[in-house]
């Protein structure tokens, strides 16, 4: 085992947790073996099911492992149940809302950067996609991220899974319609608490010649000691044709109304955002993700 050849077991990799099977001549992750996670889909291989045998690439195949979710869940896992055995009075249904707390924590932090550089874009008028996905303002807007010091967006994008990344046009797609709705809730419940209001419908045509309906609601917002007249957009404009120019490609009708919301709603969005990122981010964990972001029954 602690030979001079290149490719057997090195005894300066045997530690605690990375235990070495005679037997089956290989190492295991003894977090993964005692603990193992529900399997989502995959398959589990080395240092968990089989031995890890590849002892010519034995540090980067550990730095791999040690880095991935299913890891961190069972080494979470190991750490309540040492926790449990020192202090046996210990709530076990404590540490596990405090283990799940702080993975809400951590997705919910993965997830701002997300959010506040799509903000960006559609509160400043920025084309969000290039000609595909993985190009245009809001992956160089990531990069610029990371390159400035992000390490929280660095650390998602180099561990995540390709699914869980969300950085793609649907979850675009769904934070950008998510912004819209929350912008609208907003003015929505400010106008039903108004001594009186007025709806504004105008009919126009998008590019393609597609007539839309532009709405928004006047009202008397009484809310703060002198009263005062708003009016509000609540959907689709009549700049939506100068937006779908500037993007420069065929998108559905709520992605445009929602960018367009962001457009026009842009100090509202900037003056709490941390506010109105939470919420789009309550919105967002709502349905059935690949990371959790609220606390589930």
């Amino acid at each position: 085992m602690s030979g001079s050849g290149k490719r057997c077991f090195r005894e300066s990799w045997l530690t605690q947790y990375t235990p070495y099977s005679p037997m089956l001549k290989g190492a295991f992750c003894i977090f993964c073996v005692l603990f193992p996670q529900p399997v989502q889909r995959g398959i589990q291989g080395a240092f968990i099911t089989t031995p890890c045998t590849k002892y010519k690439d034995f540090n980067e195949c550990a730095r791999n492992h040690t880095s991935s979710a299913w890891h961190r869940g069972c080494q979470q896992d190991a750490e309540h149940f040492a926790s449990t055995i020192r202090d046996p009075n210990k709530d076990i249904i404590c540490q596990i809302d405090n283990s799940v707390k702080r993975t809400i924590e951590e997705n919910t932090k993965k997830l701002y950067p997300i959010i506040s550089t799509i903000l960006f874009c559609g509160s400043n008028d920025l084309a969000i996609r290039g000609k595909d996905s993985t190009k245009g303002n809001v992956e160089q807007l990531y990069a610029y991220r990371i390159e400035g010091g992000d390490s929280i967006l660095k650390n998602h994008f180099d561990t995540s899974a390709g699914n869980a990344r969300y950085t793609s046009h649907r979850t675009q797609n769904d934070l950008i319609n998510l912004s819209e709705q929350a912008l609208r809730e907003d003015i929505v419940k400010a106008a039903n608490n108004a001594v009186g209001l007025s709806i504004i419908a105008d009919e126009t045509a998008d590019i393609l010649g597609t007539e839309q309906l532009s709405l928004g609601v006047r009202f008397v917002d009484t809310s703060s000691e002198k009263a005062m007249i708003r009016q509000e957009f609540l959907g689709f404009f009549s700049t939506l044709r100068r937006v779908k120019t500037w993007l420069r490609f065929t998108m559905s009708d709520e992605r445009p109304s929602g960018l367009c919301m962001l457009s026009v709603h842009r100090d509202k969005v900037n003056c709490n955002k941390k506010d109105f990122m939470d919420k789009i981010v309550d919105m967002f964990g709502s349905d059935n993700r690949r990371l959790q972001f609220l606390f589930k029954e």
